[in-house]
């Protein structure tokens, strides 16, 4: 039985320089499939409104689901080549003056409800369109989903597609997250 041989130490080396830089250069390619023209897009995550009882506060498992919907949304645009899905930036901070010193405080985005802000965000990130989900709570188990897509550069609503969902699962909600992406915000790629 032969020894194994260890390569020589230059080029166990430089095997162990190129992986990191194979790895930045895969990652700085585009998405297969992807269209050179796909526009930038942010997707919001999902707001939650109770008809009945407003100013109700989410429960632990609704705001799991809620992170869950708005992954699963942002998953199908961005693997779609029309869409470029881009991370919400942070706000700016806001300056506040104290005497001759200016100081800042960290503020974190979105303000739900606030349209205005939403896309003052999608400008910071050079985003093309910006989609607002949101669920309103009609009843214990009737929901109605929707999703208004904006048109950063003239702060048009160019879209909103809802769906109406009877049921509060896990599985129930995933469905009609998926209805509205099939049906609704992907349609024309069929």
């Amino acid at each position: 039985m032969t020894p194994i041989r260890r390569a020589p130490k230059a080029l166990r080396i430089s095997i162990f320089l190129l992986i990191p830089l194979i790895a930045l250069a895969v990652a700085g390619m585009p998405s297969p499939g992807r269209a050179d023209g796909a526009k930038k897009l942010v997707i919001f995550p999902f707001a939650f409104h109770e008809v009945p009882q407003p100013g109700t506060f989410v429960d632990h498992i609704h705001q799991k689901r809620l992170e869950a919907m708005t992954a699963q949304l942002r998953t199908a645009m961005d693997d779609s080549p029309k869409f470029d899905v881009v991370p919400i930036p942070a706000a700016p901070p806001p300056a506040s003056t104290s005497g001759n010193h200016t100081m800042a405080t960290t503020v974190s985005v979105p303000i739900a409800g606030c349209v205005t802000c939403e896309l003052d965000a999608a400008k910071r990130a050079g985003a093309d369109y910006a989609m607002i989900p949101e669920i309103q709570k009609v009843t214990a188990i009737a929901y109605i989903f929707t999703v208004a897509t904006w048109d950063v550069a003239n702060g048009k609503e160019i879209d909103d597609a809802s769906a109406y969902v009877r049921g509060d699962t896990n599985d129930i909600w995933a469905r009609g997250v998926d209805y509205l992406i099939k049906n609704h915000l992907l349609k024309s790629e069929d």
